[in-house]
């Protein structure tokens, strides 16, 4: 149903995920390699697992699972043009950093002398989003959400203190709704009051007396008239006094 939000959403996806010519290749790789470079193993590997993290989550579940997930009768209706825009020119950074990384190392506060592009990066990018692909593909049906109530602190309020809760908390609840309750009546009273001003008497066959605003409301030219006449005798009187 929404194919360019499809298309968007998964430039974003593969830029966060590390793939080849987007930015988070660029800007991700950078972090890794100085992990290494310092000999810092485990956190480099730490960032590696994020990185499979990233794309099993972002690049992989997310996309497959709305937007070709089962179909379940909800039609979205069109995006905003104002997101669009918004999303595509994200879109387009990303894929020009990621084309042209020069221009992001140029934001940085040192000389970057950083080589993102060499055959045996690409060859471990390659490596770790196929065989994460490959991973999701064989066990998508256990990655599927499935609906549960997760037990959480609330708990202990909501089971542990029950009463206590119920004290504090359902008291003050329904003084609101009973307020809440008096105030739609109050305005419904008025709002049918102000449609038919007419007494409240019923009519002969019990029915609510009809109004007409054209025929029994008075006219407008009564009030201008008598608005008017009021600002002559005011200018008068003023006019006497002075």
């Amino acid at each position: 149903h929404l194919p360019v939000t499809l298309g968007l959403f998964m430039i974003g996806a593969f830029s966060i995920s590390g793939f080849p010519l987007f930015n988070g290749f660029i800007s991700k790789s950078i972090i890794v390699s100085a992990a290494g470079y310092d000999h810092r193993e485990v956190i480099m590997l730490l960032l590696l697992l994020a990185s499979v993290g990233t794309f099993l989550h972002t690049g992989l579940k997310i996309p497959v699972f709305t937007f070709w997930g089962p179909d379940r009768g909800l039609k979205p209706g069109p995006v905003p043009r104002n997101m669009l825009i918004a999303m595509g020119i994200v879109a387009f950074l990303c894929t020009f950093y990621g084309v042209y990384p020069a221009a992001l190392y140029q934001f940085l506060p040192y000389d970057v002398g950083y080589h993102p592009y060499t055959v045996a990066h690409l060859i471990e990018a390659v490596q770790l989003l196929t065989f994460t692909f490959i991973g999701f593909w064989l066990l998508r049906q256990k990655l599927a959400g499935e609906p549960y109530l997760p037990v959480d602190t609330d708990w202990i309020y909501r089971r542990g203190l029950r009463r206590p809760a119920a004290a504090l908390v359902s008291g003050v609840n329904a003084c609101f709704a009973a307020g809440e309750r008096a105030r739609h009546a109050l305005v419904a009273g008025v709002t049918r009051r102000a449609a038919n001003p007419l007494p409240r008497s019923p009519a002969e066959d019990g029915a609510e007396p009809s109004y007409d605003a054209d025929a029994q409301r008075p006219p407008l030219g009564l009030g201008l008239g008598l608005t008017v006449a009021f600002l002559i005798v005011l200018t008068l009187v003023a006019l006497v006094a002075g």
